[in-house]
């Protein structure tokens, strides 16, 4: 029934409330990838790496 009436669905974009950079609190932020509840998948994860300590 959408189609035959070509009705379109507004996008919603997520809301974040992190504007300013933590360190400086200076600065405009955007938000570049947004994850839900599961978090972010396995590839944007680092691999543990182990640290040399002398």
């Amino acid at each position: 029934m959408q189609s035959e009436l070509k009705v379109k669905r507004p996008e919603a974009k997520a809301k974040t409330l992190l504007r300013k950079c933590p360190c400086c609190k200076t600065g405009t932020m955007m938000t570049i990838e947004v994850f839900g509840k599961r978090g972010p998948p396995e590839k944007y994860l680092m691999e543990k790496q182990t640290v040399p300590v002398n």
